[in-house]
């Protein structure tokens, strides 16, 4: 009876690490993938690491992660929205949040 809750018990160990090892080359190859788009763009590669820990964000966010004016954070939101990387949730003119879905679709 032992070796069966033990078999049982190291196949659930075994499938979840390998789904967790599936889940962390994804992430490194959609980091990768993001990062060359923006290899030229020193701002949204920074905004963009701190994705990786803060996946929802808003300007004023944005603007604390990079030192810069809420202007410039914004120019940077903007060019993250374009490429399709962050998506607007609140539908607001004012204190928007902005979500980086590529990354969160990768735990769904």
């Amino acid at each position: 009876m032992k070796h069966k809750w033990i078999a049982f018990f190291l196949e659930g160990v075994s499938k979840v690490s390998l789904a967790a090892t599936k889940t962390a080359r994804a992430i490194l190859d959609l980091r990768e993938r993001h990062r060359q788009m923006f290899a030229h763009d020193a701002a949204a590669l920074r905004l963009l690491e701190c994705l990786y820990e803060q996946p929802l964000v808003s300007v004023r966010l944005a603007q604390k992660f990079l030192s810069s004016s809420y202007n410039h954070a914004g120019g940077v939101v903007g060019r993250l929205v374009e490429r399709g990387l962050l998506r607007e949730t609140t539908g607001r003119r004012r204190n928007r949040l902005f979500r980086y879905d590529p990354y969160l679709a990768l735990f769904t």
